[in-house]
């Protein structure tokens, strides 16, 4: 088993306990935010995993869904950040709903924020 299948084997392990059964909506998204750390967690665990998709996309040959900047980090603070700007001022319409499922938001957010060449 090559090191890179490993290591997400591993991560999948290590993580599944900690998923959440709902998802979380936009309403779910102002009622929790910044009072909850484990809200803050979750949506940080959202950023990593839609990370590490994008970046399984890229090494099987995909085009990727978004492109970091070289050099960028990719912390809690940006993910937060990201997700933050695209539900207060959203890239391509007047707002989301509030039913609209947070999930969903980020991964629009990191693509807008992102976007490839």
């Amino acid at each position: 088993m090559s090191k890179f299948k490993l290591t997400m084997f591993s991560l999948f392990l290590l993580l599944r306990p900690a998923v959440a059964s709902a998802e979380f909506t936009v309403e779910n998204y102002h009622q929790f935010k910044g009072s909850e750390a484990r809200f803050d967690d979750y949506l940080t665990g959202i950023g990593k995993g839609i990370f590490w998709a994008n970046t399984v996309l890229g090494v099987e040959g995909h085009d990727k869904m978004f492109c970091i900047p070289p050099g960028a980090s990719w912390d809690q603070g940006i993910i937060l950040s990201v997700i933050d700007q695209e539900i207060r001022s959203p890239t391509y319409r007047d707002s989301w709903d509030s039913d609209v499922y947070i999930e969903l938001i980020a991964v629009h957010a990191f693509k807008n924020k992102f976007p490839c060449p």
